[in-house]
């Protein structure tokens, strides 16, 4: 399923305040912006310095160290 360990690249990212365009919140850092469910920590949205994650690839969530 994937895992924070097999990660292309990582960022920390820290609520905004804000509500994506999917309609949950948005959190960024590190050249990301993602929409997360709080629910699920599912990524409903991301984007990767600026640019929509490629189809091939995946997000994967994992808590704060």
């Amino acid at each position: 399923m994937g895992a924070a360990a097999d990660a292309v690249r990582a960022a920390v990212v820290e609520a905004t305040g804000e509500t994506g365009v999917s309609g949950y919140p948005r959190y960024t850092g590190g050249g990301m912006e993602a929409d997360i469910d709080p629910a699920t920590g599912a990524v409903e949205a991301l984007l990767v310095d600026g640019s929509e994650l490629d189809y091939s690839l995946k997000a994967v969530t994992a808590p704060a160290e």
